[in-house]
């Protein structure tokens, strides 16, 4: 009987003194790697800026990664590979400010949570204070009437 060969894992190629300007030439060729490279040198920066904006962790993982992909769609029309990093940056700045155009046009999606806090008096003004009261007297008109006024109040 012959002897069974194991297979060892393909190493993966040390990228790690590879300028940015070739890890984009190879990516251009057909190396993923060489993009999986990318997105492990910027991946903590672009989660940290979208972090810092959306205040959530998981939501600006997401962003960072929808980020990545656009990155790898329009690679091709980037001007100077060496400046990828600014460039990828660029790309999350216009994800952020999509998704806050996006959140702005949908009032009720932060309403509980401005309702908790005025239900527990948690409110920063005069116009908060008379939300409260209004919001109190509603009663039974509706949830979704009783949060919008108080998004009304809070822009006050």
């Amino acid at each position: 009987m012959g002897q069974m060969k194991t297979k060892t894992p393909k190493q993966r190629p040390s990228f790690e003194d590879t300028a940015d300007a070739a890890l984009v030439a190879a990516s251009l060729a057909g190396d993923r790697l060489a993009f999986g490279e990318i997105v492990a040198r910027y991946q903590s920066l672009l989660c940290s800026i979208a972090y810092s904006s959306l205040g959530n962790l998981s939501l600006s993982e997401d962003l960072a990664q929808e980020a990545f992909v656009e990155a790898w769609k329009q690679l091709p029309k980037l001007e100077d590979p060496a400046k990828v990093k600014a460039w990828l940056c660029g790309i999350l700045r216009f994800k952020l400010s999509h998704h806050h155009r996006r959140e702005s046009r949908q009032p009720l999606a932060r309403a509980g949570d401005l309702a908790m806090k005025a239900r527990k008096g948690e409110y920063a003004s005069e116009g908060w204070r008379l939300a409260l009261e209004q919001y109190k007297r509603l009663g039974d008109e509706g949830q979704t009437r009783r949060l919008t006024t108080l998004l009304a109040a809070r822009n006050r």
